[in-house]
Protein backbone atom coordinates (compact mmCIF):
# COMPACT_ATOMS: atom_id res chain seq x y z
CA UNK A 1 0.00 0.00 0.00
CA UNK A 2 2.78 2.21 0.98
CA UNK A 3 3.97 1.27 -2.72
CA UNK A 4 0.57 2.89 -4.20
CA UNK A 5 0.78 5.81 -2.48
CA UNK A 6 4.57 6.60 -3.37
CA UNK A 7 3.98 6.02 -6.82
CA UNK A 8 0.68 8.20 -6.86
CA UNK A 9 2.27 11.31 -4.97
CA UNK A 10 5.43 11.25 -7.26
CA UNK A 11 2.93 10.61 -10.43
CA UNK A 12 1.05 13.51 -8.74
CA UNK A 13 4.40 15.88 -8.02
CA UNK A 14 5.42 14.94 -11.61
CA UNK A 15 2.43 16.46 -13.33
CA UNK A 16 2.14 19.85 -11.21
CA UNK A 17 5.94 19.97 -12.19
CA UNK A 18 5.46 19.61 -15.74
CA UNK A 19 2.86 22.41 -15.90
CA UNK A 20 5.10 24.71 -14.97
CA UNK A 21 7.13 26.95 -17.40
CA UNK A 22 10.71 27.23 -16.64
CA UNK A 23 11.67 30.66 -16.32
CA UNK A 24 15.25 30.68 -17.17
CA UNK A 25 17.19 29.11 -19.92
CA UNK A 26 14.35 29.08 -22.41
CA UNK A 27 14.59 30.93 -25.38
CA UNK A 28 11.55 31.67 -27.75
CA UNK A 29 11.42 32.18 -31.44
CA UNK A 30 9.21 34.50 -33.03
CA UNK A 31 7.34 32.51 -36.17
CA UNK A 32 6.81 34.72 -39.38
CA UNK A 33 7.99 38.29 -37.75
CA UNK A 34 10.12 39.31 -40.14
CA UNK A 35 8.78 41.90 -42.34
CA UNK A 36 9.25 41.52 -45.94
CA UNK A 37 10.58 44.46 -47.75
CA UNK A 38 8.69 43.17 -51.06
CA UNK A 39 5.89 45.14 -53.02
CA UNK A 40 2.96 42.88 -53.04
CA UNK A 41 2.04 44.68 -56.58
CA UNK A 42 5.46 45.13 -57.84
CA UNK A 43 6.67 42.83 -60.60
CA UNK A 44 10.92 42.49 -60.49
CA UNK A 45 12.99 41.81 -63.14
CA UNK A 46 15.38 40.52 -61.30
CA UNK A 47 14.54 38.02 -58.02
CA UNK A 48 16.94 36.22 -55.49
CA UNK A 49 15.68 32.94 -56.50
CA UNK A 50 14.50 32.88 -60.49
CA UNK A 51 11.33 31.29 -60.95
CA UNK A 52 10.85 28.10 -62.60
CA UNK A 53 9.03 25.78 -64.85
CA UNK A 54 8.53 22.14 -63.40
CA UNK A 55 11.36 20.11 -64.75
CA UNK A 56 13.24 23.38 -66.09
CA UNK A 57 13.80 25.35 -68.42
CA UNK A 58 14.29 22.53 -70.94
CA UNK A 59 11.00 21.31 -69.83
CA UNK A 60 8.81 24.53 -70.83
CA UNK A 61 10.88 24.65 -74.11
CA UNK A 62 10.06 21.19 -75.04
CA UNK A 63 6.19 21.85 -73.92
CA UNK A 64 6.25 25.08 -75.82
CA UNK A 65 7.60 23.23 -78.74
CA UNK A 66 4.97 20.49 -78.74
CA UNK A 67 2.24 23.35 -78.75
CA UNK A 68 3.45 25.73 -81.20
CA UNK A 69 1.35 25.61 -84.39
CA UNK A 70 3.51 26.64 -87.70
CA UNK A 71 1.04 25.89 -90.15
CA UNK A 72 -0.88 29.28 -89.78
CA UNK A 73 2.81 31.13 -90.25
CA UNK A 74 3.73 32.36 -93.53
CA UNK A 75 7.47 33.39 -93.11
CA UNK A 76 10.77 33.03 -95.19
CA UNK A 77 13.92 32.93 -93.59
CA UNK A 78 14.43 33.80 -90.43
CA UNK A 79 11.77 35.25 -88.02
CA UNK A 80 12.55 35.72 -84.49
CA UNK A 81 10.09 37.29 -81.81
CA UNK A 82 10.78 38.14 -77.67
CA UNK A 83 8.40 36.27 -75.51
CA UNK A 84 7.73 37.94 -71.90
CA UNK A 85 5.17 37.27 -69.23
CA UNK A 86 4.73 37.69 -65.71
CA UNK A 87 4.94 34.74 -63.06
CA UNK A 88 2.21 36.18 -60.39
CA UNK A 89 2.77 34.90 -56.86
CA UNK A 90 0.26 31.32 -57.57
CA UNK A 91 2.67 30.83 -60.32
CA UNK A 92 0.33 31.97 -63.11
CA UNK A 93 1.67 33.73 -66.39
CA UNK A 94 -0.19 36.78 -66.92
CA UNK A 95 0.80 40.03 -69.41
CA UNK A 96 1.98 37.60 -72.33
CA UNK A 97 3.47 39.42 -74.89
CA UNK A 98 5.50 38.27 -78.40
CA UNK A 99 7.06 41.27 -79.94
CA UNK A 100 8.37 40.86 -83.58
CA UNK A 101 8.56 41.45 -86.89
CA UNK A 102 6.04 38.72 -88.23
CA UNK A 103 2.36 39.39 -86.37
CA UNK A 104 1.25 35.64 -87.02
CA UNK A 105 4.86 34.23 -85.56
CA UNK A 106 3.73 36.13 -82.25
CA UNK A 107 0.19 35.23 -82.35
CA UNK A 108 1.12 31.31 -82.77
CA UNK A 109 4.18 31.87 -79.85
CA UNK A 110 1.45 33.73 -77.49
CA UNK A 111 -1.10 30.80 -78.24
CA UNK A 112 1.55 28.19 -77.60
CA UNK A 113 2.26 29.13 -74.01
CA UNK A 114 -1.28 29.53 -73.03
CA UNK A 115 -2.09 26.16 -74.21
CA UNK A 116 0.92 25.09 -71.45
CA UNK A 117 -1.40 24.63 -68.14
CA UNK A 118 1.04 23.90 -65.87
CA UNK A 119 1.71 26.51 -63.33
CA UNK A 120 5.25 28.04 -62.85
CA UNK A 121 7.44 27.97 -59.41
CA UNK A 122 7.41 31.91 -58.79
CA UNK A 123 10.67 34.28 -57.84
CA UNK A 124 11.64 35.17 -54.43
CA UNK A 125 12.49 37.88 -52.51
CA UNK A 126 13.13 38.08 -49.30
CA UNK A 127 11.89 34.80 -48.43
CA UNK A 128 8.88 35.61 -49.92
CA UNK A 129 6.95 34.79 -53.74
CA UNK A 130 7.11 37.97 -55.70
CA UNK A 131 5.72 38.69 -59.32
CA UNK A 132 8.48 38.65 -61.66
CA UNK A 133 9.26 39.09 -65.62
CA UNK A 134 10.64 36.03 -67.47
CA UNK A 135 11.71 36.97 -71.36
CA UNK A 136 12.91 34.04 -73.75
CA UNK A 137 13.93 35.07 -77.25
CA UNK A 138 12.91 33.28 -80.06
CA UNK A 139 14.18 32.67 -83.62
CA UNK A 140 13.17 30.31 -86.31
CA UNK A 141 14.25 29.76 -90.06
CA UNK A 142 11.24 28.87 -92.47
CA UNK A 143 12.02 27.64 -96.09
Amino acid sequence: MKIKITLIGLLLSIISYAQELPTTGVQTYPQNTKESKTDNNKIYNEVEQAPEFPGGINAFRKKFSENLDLSKIEAKGVVSSELSFTIEKDGTLTDLKAEGKNAQFNSSVIAAVKSIKMKWIPGKMDGGYVRSTFKMPLRMAFE
